[in-house]
């Protein structure tokens, strides 16, 4: 396996400054999620707007503490094997491709099962934990916290029966 060494004080700098420009952009997209139904109600956009204004502290913090603090030459560099490293940015973007065009289900479903057919090597055990995610993930996002998610067969409202 080809390992990849970098500095971790650059690592570092590099790590924190692309994560604070990816949670400006998911912020920015948050601008187009649905408006409240209900007056004084935060709407959709509230929970994810939380956590990628949590994320952006999180790294400037991390960018002050790396740009303040004096340079170390005894720091050990970072290593990593390249090929986790790309397989793992490629499954990110085929999860925010297959979210984007297929919806929500398929892209959970997908991105589970094929994580845990990786590590495991078995289908039922795969499909199950692909299933079990949607179900959380549609009943936690969507129906409890009423995040706006691409859907394609689940309803966005389910209807009782009271």
């Amino acid at each position: 396996m080809k390992s990849i060494e970098i500095p971790r004080r650059r690592a570092d700098i590099f790590l924190y400054s692309g994560f604070l420009l990816l949670t400006v952009v998911a912020y920015s997209v948050t601008g187009s999620f649905p408006s409240p139904l209900l007056a004084g109600y935060p709407g959709s956009a509230m929970f994810p707007r939380l956590v990628l204004i949590v994320m952006g502290i999180i790294c400037i913090f991390g960018l002050v503490r790396v740009l303040v603090s004096p340079s170390r030459t005894t720091d050990h560099p970072l290593q990593f094997e390249f090929r986790g490293y790309l397989l793992t940015v490629c499954s990110l973007i085929g999860f925010a491709l297959l979210l984007t065009y297929v919806g929500m289900e398929v892209a959970v479903f997908v991105f589970i099962a094929g994580g845990v057919f990786v590590r495991s090597r078995r289908v039922l055990l795969s499909a199950g934990a692909g299933l079990i995610s949607v179900v959380v993930v549609y009943g936690l996002f969507v129906q409890a916290l009423s995040v706006h998610l691409p859907l394609t067969v689940l309803p966005r409202y389910l209807q009782t029966g009271f």
